[in-house]
């Protein structure tokens, strides 16, 4: 169960073409439990946007694909579209780990989510 009064939140711009950290590395002893993600299109182009997780320091292009979000024209995608408190999360990090996001244009993407053991 999530108690959602707990739960932090990071945006980010995701400028293309560049590929960018979101939010810390989770730490050594806990896992990041990620419950929303918003991802906007702001470039007003078609647009896709890849979230991907690393393990630093190993090198960012090594990074594994998380999920893939394609975007029309300002387009905003919202999963899920109500949080409620028996929500399971949609991504599980462990420690250790970053998430780094790329966009063919530009996007900004918010994570809502849990660092716990």
């Amino acid at each position: 169960m999530v108690d959602k009064r707990g739960l932090q939140s990071v945006r980010y711009e995701v400028p293309s073409p560049d590929e960018n950290d979101i939010g810390t590395v989770v730490p050594a002893n806990l896992r990041r439990y990620i419950y929303r993600v918003k991802v906007q299109e702001d470039s007003g182009n078609v647009n896709r946007v890849d979230l991907k997780k690393y393990i630093p320091p190993a090198e960012p292009e090594t990074a594994e694909l998380v999920d893939e979000f394609r975007l029309t024209s300002h387009e905003t995608y919202i999963d899920p579209k109500q949080l409620t408190e028996d929500a399971l999360p949609l991504y599980i990090l462990e420690g250790g780990s970053q998430m780094r996001a790329v966009g063919v244009a530009d996007a900004s993407i918010l994570l809502e989510y849990e660092d716990s053991e």
